[in-house]
């Protein structure tokens, strides 16, 4: 009887030490600066989104917007960090709840990130975005979108769309 009681409670440990593992992993998926998926928890959660909706990426129903802040650097040296991290944290919270937008989630860089968002009004959805960071006292938003090639990682799809930044910010 004492053996099956020290292994109830062995096994309630294990319980208690599991969920304590799970919550501190879905902690480390989180920016603290921004409260949106960071790089790892955007690839990891961002993989699990498009092989669940696969049928949904390929019909283009979903496309993958990429974006960079323009002037966030600038606004740092004005404003401080604290204060910058509140304006991006507060847009991305508006974006995160605007209809159409799916998933957020920083990709490189403080400036850059990942939308993944409903295909039949992306071009809207950019436009919103753009009018939130420039309400917020950012220069714009530099952004690319495009379908999401199911046949590649979400990684791959990301890095793809954001080199179509990186060329935008160049013109």
């Amino acid at each position: 009887m004492i053996a099956l009681i020290r292994r109830l409670f062995d096994i309630q440990l294990l319980r208690n030490e599991n969920q304590q593992l799970k919550a501190a992993l879905a902690i480390a998926y989180i920016s603290s600066n921004f409260g949106c998926f960071n790089r790892n928890g955007g690839e990891s959660h961002g993989t699990t989104l498009l092989s669940l909706e696969r049928r949904r990426c390929a019909s283009g129903e979903l496309v993958m917007i990429c974006a960079d802040i323009a002037g966030m650097g600038a606004l740092n040296q004005r404003l401080g960090e604290t204060v910058v991290n509140s304006k991006v944290r507060g847009c991305l919270r508006s974006l995160a709840s605007m209809r159409g937008v799916e998933f957020t989630a920083q990709l490189n860089s403080g400036d850059e990130f990942v939308f993944i968002v409903d295909g039949s009004d992306s071009d809207g959805i950019v436009q919103r975005m753009r009018s939130l960071f420039v309400e917020a006292g950012f220069s714009g938003l530099y952004a690319a979108g495009g379908a999401i090639d199911p046949s590649k990682t979400y990684a791959e799809n990301a890095d793809r769309l954001m080199n179509g930044v990186y060329l935008s910010k160049s013109v």
